[in-house]
């Protein structure tokens, strides 16, 4: 984690005081372990399962105290190696908390977003082999973008992708659009231009595909203006197929969307 600066990292379990203080000097951790031995923080938050234990979820938390992104994935950051297990959730959490843009050919950070119900959804979703991340307009978007968005998240041969819409809108709006719309797919809202702002978007509508190994693979426009150009389906049919997507960019065109300033 030394890349990020005025973050503050601390664990919390249901464990007692002197069971922490006994794992942090056996594991010689370098951050706080906080006791919970009667689950009220744990519940607060969400985490408590049936069994009673807590769940392992990482909530990343913003200088006004607001929940910014959760990664509810942590056990997946584990491997085996020999006999005992290595862990990638320290780069994955530096990633997710970078502020960084995100490129072609980079990782992209398990970062939420809440959809039009208040729920939070990673943008990464489990078990898909491929995702499609598409950022839609304000507003109503073109037929034929609807209208291949709809055909897309219903195609049998891409039942292994992951759909995302994102809107620059409130949870109200974007509810109410997403009704609009008729997409089979989860909606997020981002009034804020916090996801568009860490992909680089200023125009939709337009999308990026990240594969299985949370890779970017393509990003830019969804449909071309001459017939046969489905440039998204293109790139899913070939990341599905394991073939190299090629051209990974093409220059989406649409309307800019613009966010307040920070």
């Amino acid at each position: 984690m030394s890349h990020i600066k005025n973050a503050v990292i601390f664990g919390i379990s249901a464990d007692t005081v002197a069971s922490h203080k006994a794992f942090a000097e056996k594991q010689r951790l370098n951050f706080p372990i906080l006791a919970d031995p009667n689950k009220k923080v744990i519940a607060a938050y969400g985490v408590l399962n049936s069994s009673g234990m807590a769940n392992r979820v990482t909530f990343v938390i913003g200088p006004r105290g607001r929940i910014r992104q959760i990664d509810s994935s942590v056990n997946a950051e584990f491997a085996r190696q020999g006999s005992g297990l290595i862990s990638h959730h320290g780069e994955e959490l530096e990633l997710m908390l970078s502020k960084r843009k995100i490129k072609l050919g980079s990782l992209v950070p398990k970062l939420s977003i809440n959809d039009t119900d208040g729920n939070a959804i990673s943008i990464l979703l489990p078990g898909a082999q491929a995702i499609a991340l598409v950022f839609l307009p304000p507003g109503k978007p073109d037929n034929h973008i609807l209208s291949a968005l709809q055909s897309l998240a219903t195609n049998p041969s891409l039942k292994r992708v992951g759909f995302i819409g994102i809107l620059p809108l409130s949870q109200a709006m974007a509810k109410r659009q997403s009704g609009e719309d008729n997409l089979h797919f989860p909606i997020g809202y981002d009034p804020e231009g916090a996801i568009f702002r860490r992909f680089g978007v200023h125009v939709v509508p337009s999308v990026w595909v990240v594969d299985a190994a949370s890779k970017a693979v393509y990003a830019g426009s969804i449909l071309g203006k001459m017939i046969g150009q489905d440039y998204l389906k293109q790139a899913l049919t070939k990341l599905l197929s394991g073939r190299k997507v090629t051209p990974d960019y093409i220059r989406p065109v649409g309307a800019t969307v613009q966010f307040p300033a920070r």
